[in-house]
């Protein structure tokens, strides 16, 4: 009921619960322990099921030393107050997060010059890395993950917050993740140390993703998805920045960003399934030599997709898993070389050789994509990237565009414009800031109950938390259980609840055409069905509907938009 702290011995553990728990601060500061915890990642988890984790804090966790091994249903490390990992070497498989700290998680020692303390391989995981925010001084870092590899953000304060950040300041990461590589719902700074990472690429979700400003102003960044936005250290981009695309590529369609739906998830959703733990091959590189984890397979269904990771649409750059992927000085020096993980639809790249002006090219199995000029993070993180025509891969087109409002990231021709000007005009949806829509933000289930409520004239205001007055109108009304209000809402819940708030009419739709119909949830059938029918929901893809993706707040609009209509 109070503290736990070890300093030494070796303990193995095989746990229905908890590994080892304090109500108050737990520290590790040596030892050799060999924790499992109800059977292992893999096991099935519900929302009824009792805490599994492997290493739990009420207060504090720290770890300054010691040889930890765990093989956890729930989280692998997890704190109610903050998680500071200063020394040890970690190798975490996690059914949920490998580490979580409800406050800040920090990794490292400030000021710290080597890269080898702590080690952390985090081999399976949901989300890999998660705190208020992320700070990262020193140690080697693998990540992998089936949803965020790192992401700052708290259920207890929300979707949006200006306490959320990622800052990196020294190590060495390697993030392999099947949504967001790095996801800050609010700022990124990188200052220092090297980071490589790979997400998805699949409209919605990118290697880089962030809602209020990403810093560069030092260390090695390789990776793709939004730029910087300020700095000091310039970079490059080639390719498809700032992950925009839409509901299926285009102004009718419907698709967009799909994570892993969370264990234990709402409606009775969830697969319960959890991703195995990756082999170990390969080299990513070429200067460290050190063999880093493939992206985790099995253990999901979600629509058939490896790991949990979204469908990747094809890249433009012609980047597929096993490319060879070499970034070129003017002069024809190698700066660096990485090896693809997946589908890449822009190469993102900094280091202290990149000079602001000069012309650099990357390249893609030995064959030239794309050449670009080297600039400062600027502009808005909606801005274009430099890109010389003629060269392979295509350029976003937002940056120079009129836009929505006031919402630098809502140009006037994008597929979600008329929507974005619906919901904000008809005050259903507001920005997250007077310049921000972020509409390829996820969307929490009370954010819709709250929106629903709204769009039937109720008052949202007051209650204990945000979401309270919303919540409890949709359980009124029968539209929601109310359960899981912080959990990212699916595409197929989105449909259920129109479909419950429509009264649930007749009139059904042949989803036959679709490849993955047979995964869409029992409950949520008859209202994928009429939303289908009735063009509220179309396929991600021709032949794919995706149900259990996340849905993004660009789509929650376009629904919304179109349900209206009717």
């Amino acid at each position: 009921l109070g503290n736990v702290a070890i300093s030494g011995g070796t303990l193995t553990l095989n746990a229905t619960g908890d590994g080892i728990q304090a109500d108050g601060d737990l520290t590790i500061s040596g030892g050799t322990f060999h924790v499992k915890t109800n059977g292992g990642h893999t096991t099935a988890l519900t929302d009824d099921s009792a805490s599994c984790k492997g290493f739990k804090a009420g207060g504090a966790l720290t770890v300054t030393g010691g040889t930890l091994t765990v093989d956890s249903a729930d989280d692998a490390l997890h704190a109610n107050a903050d998680v500071t990992i200063a020394g040890g070497t970690l190798t975490l498989a996690a059914g949920d997060d490998g580490v979580h700290a409800d406050n800040d998680l920090v990794i490292g020692t400030k000021g710290a010059s080597s890269t080898s303390t702590p080690r952390i391989n985090i081999t399976a995981s949901y989300e890999g890395l998660e705190g208020t925010t992320v700070t990262v001084y020193s140690g080697d870092i693998d990540v992998a993950a089936s949803d965020d590899g790192v992401n700052a953000a708290s259920s207890t304060l929300g979707e949006r917050s200006d306490k959320y950040a990622i800052s990196i300041a020294g190590g060495d990461l390697y993030i392999d993740a099947g949504s967001d590589g790095l996801d800050s719902n609010n700022d990124i700074n990188i200052t220092g140390g090297k980071v490589e990472v790979y997400g998805a690429d699949a409209m919605m979700d990118a290697a880089i993703d962030y809602d209020g400003t990403f810093t560069l102003s030092g260390g090695t960044l390789f990776g793709a998805g939004m730029e910087p936005s300020a700095g000091t250290q310039a970079y490059i981009a080639v390719g498809e920045t700032s992950p925009s695309g839409g509901m299926g590529g285009g102004p009718n369609g419907q698709g967009g960003g799909q994570g892993m739906t969370p264990p234990g998830d709402a409606n009775g959703s969830a697969d319960g399934n959890r991703p195995t733990p990756p082999s170990f091959s390969g080299s990513t590189d070429g200067t460290t030599g050190t063999t880093r984890p493939t992206k985790p397979s099995g253990g999901n269904t979600n629509g058939g997709q490896q790991g949990g990771a979204p469908a990747n649409r094809e890249s433009a750059l012609g980047i597929k898993e096993g490319s060879v992927i070499t970034v070129q000085d003017s002069s024809g020096k190698t700066l660096y070389t990485a090896t693809a993980l997946g589908s890449m639809s822009s190469v993102i790249f900094s280091s202290a050789d990149i000079k602001e002006g000069e012309t650099y090219t990357v390249l893609v199995d030995g064959t030239s994509v794309g050449t670009a000029e080297a600039k400062l993070g600027t502009t808005d993180s909606s801005s274009n990237s430099t890109f010389k025509p003629g060269q392979g891969g295509q350029p976003n087109q937002n940056g120079s565009q009129a836009t929505v409002g006031s919402f630098k990231d809502v140009p006037q021709n994008s597929w979600f414009a008329s929507a974005v000007q619906y919901v904000t005009s008809s005050s259903l949806m507001n920005g997250t800031s007077t310049t921000a829509f972020s509409p390829n933000a996820t969307m929490s289930r009370g954010m819709l109950m709250t929106v629903l409520a709204r769009y039937a004239g109720e008052s949202t205001e007051g209650g204990t938390v945000w979401y309270e007055k919303g919540m409890n109108w949709a359980k009124n009304k029968g539209i929601s259980d109310g359960s899981a209000p912080n959990r990212n809402i699916t595409r197929e819940q989105l449909a259920a609840m129109l479909y419950r708030y429509a009264g649930e009419p007749d009139g059904a739709a042949d989803l036959s055409a679709y490849a993955d119909a047979g995964s869409v949830s029992a409950y949520a059938e008859k209202a994928v069905q009429w939303c289908v029918k009735n063009g509220i929901l179309t396929g991600k893809t021709s032949s794919t509907l995706a149900p259990k993706a996340t849905a993004t707040r660009a789509e929650c609009a376009a629904m919304l938009q179109r349900f209206a209509s009717l």
